[in-house]
């Protein structure tokens, strides 16, 4: 199928504009599977065919999300962070804190 094709077939759903939007939101193959009514499999295959790349947004959505947590840490500071985060993954908050102190120190 070529993109074409695909706007063609996907036009109610907004066709490749909407799959790239979907892609650059980082939203999961399931979520993008049902806005087309697709398999995952399906939406997983159009990733490679359309943009010649296995799709598996969680390393980009951990990195955004540890990116976020600095900017708290540097305008909050640390002990009012840990507050905003408490449902935050702890792995992340970890992660930023870690990545935030080691910026400090090269600096």
């Amino acid at each position: 199928m070529n993109i074409e094709e695909f706007n063609e077939k996907y036009k109610e759903q907004g066709g490749i504009k909407q799959l790239s939007s979907m892609r650059e939101n980082l939203d999961t193959l399931k979520k993008i599977s049902e806005c087309f009514g697709v398999s995952g499999e399906r939406a997983r295959q159009w990733m490679i065919e359309f943009f010649e790349e296995k799709y598996d947004p969680r390393y980009k959505r951990r990195k955004k999300a540890i990116e976020a947590i600095k900017v708290l840490i540097d305008k909050y500071g640390l002990k009012k962070t840990r507050v905003l985060c408490q449902g935050t993954n702890k792995s992340y908050l970890k992660a930023a804190i870690d990545s935030f102190h080691q910026q400090k120190n090269e600096k």
